[in-house]
């Protein structure tokens, strides 16, 4: 794990091995609410079985139960030091800037932190993450999500999955498009595709001896 994981995790009063995970997730979409657990998130997405609430907000938010499911299981593959890389340089902290819009802390306190440790603690085991798997590792134990804005951010990295092969290279190159459409987004704070006619060539995995030692 890179320093700027440690540092992060350091920041957060958090020990690298015992994140919290998120237990009560509120999600809006539009004028509709609705406060969640991750069990209940989990239950769905291993067996199908959606409790009454989790039923009731996705019939109100007009959302294929099996599109969900896929969703929240779904991995990008991405190196925990490349993204390590990333999430430190202005476009890493401008983008989660903006997964901010998405994912908040009921105090809008430390935002940008929480959001980095959720993904570095996902990607610390086995270099892939899932949405379910982020809220799993998400370092507080309240989180709200924007459900308007979410589907719009789903929407584009189920298009990016579907472009490149599930490895660890094309979690670079889709970690690349979602960079470059964050920050070309600025005024709307909206996450929307950016039209490409050609694959974009990797961000290339820094030299071994570039990150300093653990």
């Amino acid at each position: 794990m890179g320093l700027g994981a440690i540092c992060t995790l350091s920041c957060l009063g958090l020990h690298t091995e015992t994140a919290l995970g998120a237990t009560k997730i509120k999600f809006t979409y539009g004028p509709f609410g609705q406060s969640l657990t991750v069990q209940e998130l989990k239950t769905f997405a291993e067996t199908g079985k959606a409790s009454s609430k989790l039923k009731f907000f996705m019939n109100a938010a007009d959302q294929d139960p099996k599109v969900v499911r896929r969703f929240l299981t779904q991995d990008v593959k991405i190196s925990l030091r490349l993204a390590d890389r990333l999430l430190y340089l202005l476009p890493g902290e401008y983008a989660l800037f903006q997964a901010g819009q998405i994912f908040q802390t009921p105090s809008q306190g430390a935002n940008i932190q929480a959001l980095r440790s959720g993904v570095i603690q996902s990607l610390s085991d086995d270099s892939q993450i899932s949405l379910l798997e982020f809220l799993e590792k998400y370092p507080l134990a309240e989180m709200t999500i924007d459900g308007v804005k979410l589907a719009r951010a789903a929407d584009q990295i189920d298009r990016l999955v579907s472009r490149f092969a599930p490895s660890v290279e094309s979690g670079a190159a889709i970690a690349t498009e979602l960079l470059e459409s964050l920050v070309c987004d600025c005024e709307s704070g909206a996450i929307r595709p950016k039209p490409s006619v050609t694959t974009p060539n990797p961000i290339p995995e820094p030299a071994p001896d570039s990150t300093p030692p653990d």
